[in-house]
C-alpha cells in the first residue's frame, strides 16, 4: 500500500501489485529510518515482519523432492555440448590443438554449457512454475543462490582438483538425479576444500581485524572542524567499462569539501560548501547528470592525531553527524575485518564449482560477410583455444553485409577478432571477445606431454634450441609450432650386453629368437643355488671366515631372545647381528659381556700407552690400540637444574656416604663438595673422593697430575699409591686434594677367537676383536651410576674392492667326522656374488641356469642365458638407443600397425613418405577423408597402405625430451609444454589480496605504469613479442622490457598520462608512489609533493580494496578504508638529516617533518630530505608514536627495549595505552575536549571552595557543607 502524496490530506492509499524482493525490502526501511527515525522504523520493520510470518505460515512454503523440476532442454544442451567436443577431440586427433588448448577449450565448453543450463533453468521456472519453493527462495534472497539451484537441478559442471586445478571431467548430474560413484568422488574435493578453507581462513580474518584495530586505534572524533579546503573528487568506481560502484551510493553522509554548481546556469549553486549530503540532494544530483563531486574525506582532514566531524561525515548507525569522542578507527577496523570471513566463504557456498569469468563474448545480431576496414591495424596470435584470430591495436569499425542493407559494429583496442576477412557470419555468432578485466594475472604453468602409444619418433617442422646450464645439463628448447609424429610399433628394448641375432628389415614370426643375453660371473668361486619365495638365487661363494673356537646357544633371559656366542676360555658374547642379514663394513657382529671394565660412578678418565683412533660410522666413539691402562678418577655429579633454596650442604663441605645434600638428592660416596650454580640456579653438585692437605706454598704454578708411588706431591707429603693431586680454595686457604685412582689393564684381545678363512676371495673379508670406548682421554664423565669404559667387540671389515659382493652372517653345524653327527653350531661369515631368476617369467622371455650346485666357477664363467623372443609377426628395424648406448634395441612393424586406404591412384597425388592426418581429404572427391593418421608405406593402384602414427602439436618454448629417431614406450614423457595460465578468482581475489594491498606487499606479476605524460608506441615482431617506448613532448624517453606473454593494454600512438597502467598485471603501490613523487617535485614544494603524490595512491587503494570486496558482493563504507589507508600514508622516510635532529632512515609524520623544516629554514638552516613511504597495516602499527601500544602488539622485547634506551615518552594519545595503563580511555564520555574545559575548571573551583568549608566552618553548618555543587 502507498499513499499518494497528491492526496496527503485525505490519505487515500492505492495499491500496487508487484513483488518486493530483499533488496527493496532493504531500500524501503532505509527510506522510513531516513525520513521518520528510528521509531517508526522498528514498527515498519515489526510489521513487515508479522506479514512475513503470517503468509509464510499460510503458505507453508517448504521444499520437497517433487519441487526440484530439472529442465527437459537439458538433455538437449548436454547434446550440443557433446558434439562441441568431439570437434575439440577431432582437432587434437589431427594435431591442429596443443593438450592444454584441447584442455582450456573442453573446459570453456563445459563452462558455457553450465551457464546456459543456469539461463534455460531460469526461464523455465518463470514460465512454468513461478510459485515453485525453489525458484521464490533463491530469487527473493531469503536463502539460496542460483548456483546453488543450478546443481540442484541442472548440473554440477566443473570441479577445481585438491591442487586447485580443473578436473576436465565434468559432473553432468545434479542432485535431484543423484551423482554415480565417479561423480560423487569428484564433487567430494571441491567440498572438503571449502570445509577445509573455512576453517583456516577464520583464525587469517581474526589476525587482520587485530591488526586493523591496532593501527586505527587512536583515530578519535576529537573536533568539530579542522578547517581545510582539502577534498578528494569522487566519480563511479569502475573497472574497464563496468561500474563497480555508482558514484550515487558513494555520497550518502558525506560533506562537500565545494560548490556544486549546475552544469546549465553555473552561477547557480545545487549545493554549497559544507553541506550534508542526504538522499534529497542526491535525488537532484542525478537529475542534473553530476558525476564528480569534491567531498571532504579522513584522507585529507588536517587534525592531528584525530579526524574532524565535518571530515568524517555523518555516522552509518543514525545518519546524523559523528558524535565528538567517537572511536572510529576501532569501527572502520571492524567493518573491514569482519567481512573477511565471508570473502573466503564463496568455495564453501559453491561447493568448490568452477566458473571462468575471464573474457566478454561479442555476438552478432544479425547474419552476414564481414568487411575488415583498409586501415586496420592489428597483430596476429593463437587464442587459448588453438584458432587463428587477430588482435585489434586501433579501435576500428567493420562492416558486416546483410542481404537487405549494410550493418556496422565498432570493435575497441585490444579486442580479440575471431573471424577472417569476408567470411559468412551466423545471428549470434560469437565474433570476438574482450577481456572482462583490464589487468588479468597470469602465472607460468607447465603440462607434460605423454606418448598414448609405443613407436618411433618422428619430428616435423620443429625447430630446436639446445640450451647448456651451468651444470652441463643440456636442454631442449621448440623455437615455433610443430609436429612429434609416434610411428606405431612393437619396441624391444634390451638389457647391456644382450646380441641381436637377427638383421635390419628381416622378417620375424611370433616366438621368433631375437636376441640373447649372458650373465656372467664376476669371481671365482663355488657355487650355490638357493630356492627363494618368488625367485632362485644363484650364489658363487667367495670366501668363508667361521669361528672354530666358539659355539652358539639361544638364551632366553636375554633381549629379543639373542644368541650367545661361548669361547673355549669361558668367555660369553652376545651376538648382535641377524642370521641372513647383509653386512656392511664396520659391523658389529658380537660383544662380549663383562664387568671388568664397569665402574661405581662417573669420574675423569686417563689413558696411558694406548692410542685412540676415531670410528667411521660414530665420531663420539674411539678404537683403543695397544696395550696399557686405564686410570679413571672417581666424582659423583647430580645435574640438578633446580632453585638454590633446596641446597642442604655448602660448596667446600665433606660429606659422608648417603648424606642428603639437597632435597630428595642422597650422595652414594664420601667426599669433598662441589656446587656449580648459574644466576642462583644450581647446575651440578660434585662430590670428589679424597683427602684434603693445608699447603702454606704458592700454588698459582701448581697442575694437576698424577702422581706414581714415591713421588713427592709437595713439602714432605709423598704417596705410596697412585693417586690424583688437585689444587682447590677452601676458606680462601691453598690446599690440594689428594684423590684416589682405579686401575684398569686394557690386553691384547686378537687371541679370544681361532678363524678359520676359506675361498679363493678370502681376503675380502674378516673379522677382528676391537677394544672400543666412548669417551676421549681426559674426559669428564657426569654421571650418579657407573659406567662401562671399554666395550670388547667382534667387528667385520671388507676391502674397498670387493663391489658386487653381498656378506652375511650364517649358523652352520659342525660335522664331528668321529660320529658323522652335528653336535655343535658354529658361527660364519659368507661372501657371495648372488644372481637372481623369478620363477614366473615373462612368455617372450625364457632365462635358463648354465651351472649345477657346488661347482667351481672361474671368473667371467656364463652362469645364466636368457632369451628374447618376439611377441609379434613383423619387420624388424633395428635402431640406436639414446639413452642408454650400450644396450640394443628394435622396433617391429606388425600388420596391426598398418591400414590399408582403397583409393584410386589416378584419384590423389600422394607418394611414399608422405605424412597424412586422419580427416585429410586424400582426393578429387572432398567427401572422402582419410579415416586413420600415419605415413605412406606403399602406394598400388587401388589402394594405399600406411603406417598408424599418432601427431602431436608443440607450441612454441616446449622442453623436448625425446629424439628424432627414438624408440619409446606408452607413457614415456615426450615433452613439457610451458604455458601462462590465468589465475582463478579464488587466488587473485579474497582475503589474501586484501593482506597484499594492506600489508602494502609488491604484487609478484606488476604491470608497466607509464613514467611521465607522452605517447605509447608499442611494435610487434614476427613472433608477436611487443616492445613499447614512452616519448614524451620534452623529448624524454624511456623503453619498457615486457615479460613473456605479457598483454598491452594500450594502443600505439596513444597518449597515456603519468602514473597510467600500460601493461597487464597488478600496480605496484610503491612505484607508484615514487613515479608521483618524482613528477611532483619538479613541480612544487617537497611537503606539496609529498601531499599530492600520496594523495593519487590513496585513491587507487581505495578503489584496489574496493573492487576486491564488490566482487564478493560485499558492501562496505569508503570512510572506513579512508580512515585505515589515512595511517598507511602518513609517514615519511629521512634520506639527508640536514642539520635537523634527525637520523637517516627515521620515520616521521607529514606533520612533524613540515613543522621540522619550517622552523629549520627560518634559522637559515639546512632542512631535512625525505620521501613519502606506504607503510603496511603491520609495519605502521609498530612505528606508533605510542610505545605501550605498539609493544602490547608484537615485537614486545624489541620496542619496549628501544623505548628504554631513547627515553621515549608515552603521551597516552590512544586507546589501547589507556587499557593498559589502567586509566580512562579518551573517547565517548571519557575524552576531554575543548567545549567543557571551562565547566571541569568551574567545578574543581567548586570543589576547593567545599574543602575549604569544611575545614572551617565544620561544626556550625552541616546542611550547608553536605549540599552537592
Amino acid at each position: 500500500m502507498v499513499i499518494d502524496k497528491k492526496k496527503v490530506k485525505n490519505r487515500t492509499p492505492y495499491f500496487l501489485n508487484r513483488i518486493i524482493e530483499k533488496s527493496e525490502l532493504r531500500e524501503i526501511i532505509e527510506v522510513v529510518f531516513h525520513k521518520n527515525g528510528i521509531a517508526k522504523a522498528s514498527l515498519i520493520a515489526d510489521n513487515l515482519k508479522e506479514i512475513g510470518f503470517g503468509f509464510a505460515t499460510k503458505a507453508g512454503i517448504s521444499i520437497s523432492i517433487e519441487d526440484l523440476k530439472i529442465p527437459p532442454n537439458k538433455s538437449r544442451i548436454l547434446q550440443i555440448t557433446n558434439q562441441e567436443l568431439r570437434k575439440t577431440e577431432i582437432s587434437f586427433k589431427r594435431a591442429e590443438i596443443t593438450t592444454i588448448e584441447k584442455s582450456q577449450k573442453s573446459t570453456d565448453t563445459w563452462n558455457n554449457a553450465s551457464e546456459a543450463l543456469k539461463d534455460e533453468i531460469i526461464k523455465y521456472y518463470r514460465l512454468t512454475d513461478p510459485l515453485n519453493p525453489v525458484y521464490m527462495m533463491a530469487f527473493s534472497g531469503a536463502r539460496g543462490n542460483l548456483s546453488q539451484v543450478k546443481q540442484l537441478v541442472g548440473m554440477r559442471g566443473l570441479m577445481a582438483d585438491p591442487n586447485g586445478q580443473i578436473i576436465e571431467l565434468p559432473i553432468l548430474s545434479n542432485f535431484r538425479e543423484g551423482l554415480n560413484v565417479t561423480e560423487y568422488l569428484i564433487s567430494s574435493y571441491g567440498a572438503r576444500k571449502g570445509l577445509v578453507d573455512t576453517s583456516l581462513r577464520t583464525a587469517d580474518s581474526g589476525y587482520l581485524t587485530r591488526r586493523l584495530v591496532d593501527v586505527a586505534q587512536d583515530i578519535i572524533v576529537r573536533e568539530i572542524d579542522c578547517k581545510t579546503n582539502n577534498g578528494i573528487t569522487f566519480s563511479n568506481i569502475q573497472n574497464n567499462e563496468k561500474i563497480i560502484i555508482p558514484l550515487y551510493k558513494r555520497l550518502i553522509g558525506r560533506i562537500l569539501a565545494d560548490d556544486v554548481k549546475n552544469p546549465i546556469t553555473p552561477q547557480v549553486n545545487i549545493a554549497s560548501k559544507n553541506t550534508l549530503i542526504t538522499g534529497n540532494l542526491i535525488k537532484e544530483f542525478k537529475k542534473n547528470n553530476i558525476q564528480k563531486i569534491k567531498l571532504r574525506s579522513p584522507l585529507t582532514c588536517q587534525s592531528y592525531r584525530s579526524i574532524c566531524q565535518k571530515c568524517y561525515g555523518a555516522s552509518l548507525s543514525d545518519g546524523k553527524l559523528v558524535d565528538i569522542g567517537e572511536a572510529i578507527g576501532i569501527i572502520a577496523a571492524q567493518s573491514i575485518g569482519e567481512p573477511g570471513t565471508q570473502l573466503t566463504m564463496r568455495t564453501f557456498h559453491t561447493g568448490g564449482v568452477f566458473t571462468a569469468e575471464f573474457s566478454k563474448p561479442i555476438k552478432t545480431l544479425f547474419e552476414g560477410v564481414i568487411k575488415y576496414p583498409s586501415n586496420l591495424k592489428f597483430h596476429h596470435v593463437r587464442t587459448r583455444h588453438g584458432d587463428d584470430a587477430i588482435i585489434i591495436e586501433k579501435s576500428a569499425t567493420f562492416d558486416i553485409r546483410t542481404t537487405q542493407s549494410e550493418r556496422k559494429i565498432t570493435l575497441e583496442t585490444g579486442t580479440t577478432l575471431l573471424v577472417k576477412d569476408n567470411s559468412f557470419i551466423k545471428k549470434n555468432q560469437v565474433i570476438a571477445e574482450t577481456s572482462t578485466s583490464g589487468r588479468l594475472i597470469t602465472e607460468k604453468s607447465t603440462k607434460d606431454l605423454i606418448s598414448n602409444s609405443a613407436g618411433e619418433i618422428y619430428f616435423s617442422d620443429i625447430t630446436i634450441e639446445e640450451r647448456v646450464d651451468r651444470h652441463g645439463n643440456l636442454t631442449k628448447i621448440s623455437k615455433q609450432h610443430g609436429l612429434i609424429w609416434i610411428l606405431s610399433g612393437e619396441v624391444y628394448n634390451f638389457p647391456m650386453g644382450a646380441n641381436l641375432v637377427v638383421q635390419n628389415s628381416f622378417e620375424v614370426n611370433k616366438g621368433c629368437l631375437l636376441a640373447k643375453a649372458l650373465i656372467k660371473s664376476r669371481h671365482s668361486g663355488i657355487s650355490r643355488i638357493r630356492c627363494a619365495a618368488n625367485y632362485y638365487a644363484i650364489d658363487i661363494i667367495l670366501g668363508t671366515v667361521t669361528i672354530r673356537n666358539a659355539n652358539l646357544y639361544k638364551d632366553s633371559k636375554l633381549f629379543n631372545n639373542n644368541y650367545l656366542l661361548k669361547t673355549s676360555n669361558k668367555k660369553n658374547f652376545v651376538v648382535k647381528a641377524l642370521v641372513g642379514q647383509k653386512l656392511s663394513h664396520s659391523d658389529i657382529i658380537a660383544e662380549l659381556i663383562d664387568d671388568q671394565y664397569l665402574t661405581n660412578t662417573g669420574g675423569i678418565v686417563k689413558y696411558v700407552n694406548l692410542k685412540l683412533a676415531k670410528t667411521h660410522k660414530d665420531d663420539s666413539e674411539y678404537t683403543l690400540s695397544g696395550i696399557g691402562y686405564i686410570f679413571f678418577i672417581p666424582q659423583e655429579t647430580h645435574q640438578i637444574n633446580k632453585d638454590a633454596s633446596i641446597l642442604l650442604a655448602n660448596s667446600g663441605d665433606y660429606v659422608n656416604k648417603n648424606t642428603e645434600i639437597a632435597k630428595g638428592v642422597f650422595c652414594k660416596c664420601s667426599g669433598l663438595l662441589e656446587i656449580i650454580k648459574s644466576n642462583n640456579i644450581i647446575k651440578e653438585i660434585i662430590i670428589k673422593p679424597g683427602v684434603v692437605y693445608p699447603v702454606s706454598n704458592n700454588l698459582s704454578t701448581f697442575t694437576n697430575k698424577i702422581f706414581y708411588p714415591g713421588e713427592k706431591i709437595i713439602d714432605n707429603i709423598v704417596t705410596n699409591k697412585i693417586v690424583y693431586v688437585e689444587h682447590i680454595k677452601l676458606i680462601n686457604k691453598s690446599c690440594i686434594l689428594i684423590r684416589p685412582v682405579n686401575q684398569y689393564k686394557v690386553s691384547n684381545t686378537e687371541s679370544l677367537f681361532d678363524f678359520v678363512t676359506k675361498g679363493e676371495n678370502k681376503d675380502l673379508i674378516s673379522l677382528k676383536v676391537v677394544n672400543k670406548s666412548f669417551f676421549k682421554d681426559g674426559e669428564v664423565i657426569k654421571s650418579v651410576k657407573g659406567v662401562s669404559l671399554v666395550n670388547i667387540q667382534l667387528i667385520f671389515y671388507t676391502k674397498p674392492s670387493a663391489t658386487a659382493v653381498t656378506t652375511k652372517m650364517e649358523f652352520v653345524k659342525d660335522l664331528d667326522k668321529s660320529t658323522n653327527s652335528t653336535s655343535e653350531i658354529k658361527l660364519r661369515i659368507t661372501a657371495t656374488e648372488t644372481t637372481k631368476i623369478k620363477y614366473k617369467q615373462q612368455k617372450n622371455i625364457i632365462s635358463q641356469i648354465l651351472i649345477k650346485e657346488g661347482q667351481y666357477i672361474t671368473k667371467d664363467f656364463p652362469i645364466i642365458e636368457t632369451l628374447f623372443l618376439s611377441r609379434h609377426d613383423g619387420r624388424v628395424v633395428i635402431k640406436s638407443n639414446f639413452k642408454q648406448k650400450n644396450n640394443a634395441c628394435l622396433i617391429i612393424i606388425s600388420p596391426s600397425n598398418k591400414k590399408e586406404i582403397y583409393i584410386n591412384k589416378k584419384e590423389h597425388k600422394l607418394k611414399i613418405g608422405d605424412f597424412i592426418r586422419v580427416g585429410d581429404h586424400l582426393g578429387t572427391n572432398k567427401n572422402f577423408k582419410s579415416p586413420y593418421s600415419g605415413e605412406v608405406l606403399d602406394i598400388n593402384d587401388k589402394l594405399i597402405t600406411i603406417r598408424i602414427a599418432e601427431p602431436y602439436l608443440i607450441s612454441p618454448g616446449t622442453l623436448i625430451h625425446v629424439n628424432h629417431g627414438e624408440l619409446i614406450r606408452k607413457g614415456d614423457y615426450l615433452a613439457l609444454l610451458v604455458f601462462d595460465k590465468i589465475k582463478t578468482g579464488d587466488i587473485i581475489q579474497g582475503l589474501p589480496r586484501i593482506e597484499e594491498i594492506l600489508e602494502a606487499r609488491k604484487p609478484r606479476e606488476t604491470c608497466h605504469l607509464a613514467k611521465f605524460d607522452g605517447k605509447i608506441y608499442v611494435h610487434y615482431n614476427d613472433k608477436g613479442e611487443s616492445l613499447i617506448s614512452l616519448e614524451s613532448q620534452k623529448k624524454e624517453k624511456y623503453v619498457y622490457i615486457l615479460r613473456l606473454n605479457q598483454r598491452v593494454l594500450v594502443q600505439s600512438g596513444t597518449e597515456v598520462t603519468i602514473g597510467e597502467p600500460i601493461t597487464d598485471g597488478l600496480i605496484n603501490p610503491h612505484e607508484m608512489l615514487e613515479i608521483f613523487f618524482e613528477y611532483f617535485l619538479t613541480q612544487t614544494s617537497p611537503i606539496q609533493a609529498t601531499k599530492a603524490s600520496f594523495e593519487k595512491i590513496r585513491l587507487e587503494l581505495l578503489k584496489e580494496i574496493q573492487q576486491v570486496y564488490q566482487s564478493q558482493k560485499i558492501e562496505i563504507n569508503d570512510k572506513h578504508i579512508e580512515v585505515i589507508i589515512r595511517q598507511m600514508t602518513s609517514k615519511v622516510l629521512i634520506q639527508e638529516r640536514g642539520d635537523t635532529t634527525l637520523f637517516p632512515g627515521e620515520l616521521v609524520t607529514i606533520n612533524q617533518i613540515e613543522k621540522i623544516n619550517s622552523a629549520i629554514i627560518a634559522v637559515n638552516k639546512k632542512e631535512a630530505k625525505y620521501k613519502p613511504v606506504l607503510l603496511g597495516i603491520t609495519k605502521a602499527s609498530l612505528n606508533t608514536d605510542s610505545f605501550i601500544s605498539a609493544a602490547s602488539f608484537q615485537e614486545t622485547t624489541r620496542i619496549l627495549t628501544e623505548a628504554a634506551i631513547e627515553g621515549k615518552v608515552d603521551w597516552l594519545k590512544g586507546l589501547k595505552e589507556n587499557v593498559i595503563i589502567g586509566r580512562l580511555i579518551p573517547g565517548g564520555t571519557g575524552l576531554i575536549s575543548l567545549d567543557n574545559k571551562d565547566s571541569i575548571k568551574m567545578r574543581l573551583a567548586l570543589r576547593h571552595k567545599k574543602n575549604f568549608l569544611n575545614k572551617t566552618f565544620k561544626k556550625k553548618n552541616n546542611k550547608f557543607l553536605n549540599k552537592t555543587y
